[in-house]
């Protein structure tokens, strides 16, 4: 668990767009957030947009056209980093009905070199109350 734990942080270390982030899930100071982790097949998942458990499948995930796709590394990191960035207050930022992803977005596609957008980090400050 702490490799996905580091994976989040560094993906969510940067700078994007105007902001220049620094992440640290391991903060005893911060938000509990329980992780369930299961080995099998599913549809990873965060308790709402600001919640604070995270529902993560390792084994294998379900493609957008019900496919069964089996998990690498990359993909298990970048799957737990997207579902961080809900807990962090942020919303899923697919194209249209969810089933066409933004390539380099973290909240929009899983690939190796998907990070946050600028309007993601902003999008998380307003949603915790914070003026951007």
């Amino acid at each position: 668990m702490i490799g996905l734990v580091q994976a989040a942080e560094a993906c969510w270390t940067g700078t994007f767009g105007n902001y220049s982030t620094t992440a640290n899930f391991e903060n005893p100071a911060g938000q509990a957030v329980l992780v369930t982790v299961n080995d099998g097949c599913g549809i990873s998942n965060t308790s709402g947009v600001g919640g604070n458990s995270v529902t993560l499948y390792v084994s294998e995930y379900m493609g957008n056209d019900g496919s069964i796709i089996p998990y690498n590394s990359s993909t298990l990191n970048q799957t737990f980093s997207h579902e961080i960035g809900h807990v962090l207050g942020a919303t899923d930022q697919y194209v249209g009905a969810g089933t066409t992803s933004q390539p380099n977005n973290i909240m929009g596609s899983v690939g190796a070199s998907a990070t946050p957008q600028g309007s993601t980090i902003q999008q998380i400050l307003i949603y915790n109350g914070a003026t951007p």
